[in-house]
């Protein structure tokens, strides 16, 4: 009841063309974003990539170092087994060195899996190599260090006496 009623209000609150293929990274493009474009789009094609998605996007007002300011963008897709998943990123230059200039970029999903977390921390673990570690009585931490400059974690909180999962994916990647 609760996903059908989100659903209703996303779907009415994001109007007729609620689900356009825009792309994040087109929207920085177009607005003068260059040092982090290629790093906007090769995360947001992670999870946006051949899907339908709508997406939000805020750059700093024009004529205001566009290019040397945070790119912000929160995108709504559908999954089949999960419904909707809010993803939120953030892109940021990073000043590394006197010419050096490269991008770090945050990315965040979540969404309610009718699978239980159990199920997704089995999973992680055992297919992926993620290491689990409780935080909460009902939220579980799996941790997946790639090398130095990639971090993944999932934050499994049990919902409705444990049938269903609230996920939370998290990537950092920062610059080399």
């Amino acid at each position: 009841m609760v996903r059908v009623v989100l659903i209703s209000f996303l779907i009415l609150s994001l109007g007729a063309d609620a689900f356009a293929n825009t792309r994040p990274f087109v929207n920085a493009r177009e607005n003068g974003v260059k040092t982090c474009i290629d790093a906007i789009k090769q995360e947001s094609e992670i999870f946006l990539k051949d899907v339908e998605h709508q997406s939000h996007d805020f750059l700093a007002p024009q004529g205001k170092d566009v290019d040397k300011r945070p790119f912000f963008s929160m995108s709504f897709r559908a999954y089949q087994d999960a419904g909707i998943s809010h993803i939120t990123m953030v892109a940021s230059p990073s000043y590394l060195g006197r010419r050096k200039v490269k991008c770090d970029v945050h990315v965040t999903e979540t969404f309610i899996s009718n699978r239980s977390c159990q199920f997704w921390s089995k999973d992680l673990s055992e297919n992926q190599g993620f290491r689990a570690s409780p935080l909460d009585r009902d939220i579980v931490l799996l941790e997946n260090r790639g090398d130095t400059n990639l971090f993944t974690h999932y934050y499994l909180t049990e919902i409705q006496n444990g049938s269903t999962c609230l996920v939370t994916r998290r990537r950092n990647s920062y610059a080399r």
